[in-house]
């Protein structure tokens, strides 16, 4: 499960990065949708620094995640 979430993690960072040099960053920040994937991903990047103790903070956090599968669903028409 770990390594799962560190590639993940990194997938969707890389995601963040293109769409923030492709768009620029204000019109990034002008989608709600596109202020919860920063908030989801900045938050698991945080996650990865913070010490062990700290991890149990981060578990609230990990279910927003969850609700990046509804967003993929929403946009996809034909499903």
């Amino acid at each position: 499960m770990e390594v799962t979430n560190i590639i993940f993690t990194i997938i969707f960072a890389m995601e963040l990065v293109v769409k923030i040099i492709g768009l620029g960053i204000v019109k990034y920040m002008s989608s709600g949708l596109n202020i919860f994937d920063f908030v989801v991903v900045l938050s698991s990047l945080v996650e990865f620094v913070a010490p062990a103790g700290n991890a149990r903070m981060f578990q609230i956090l990990r279910a927003f995640r969850v609700l990046r599968i509804f967003k993929l669903i929403r946009g996809a028409e034909g499903l």
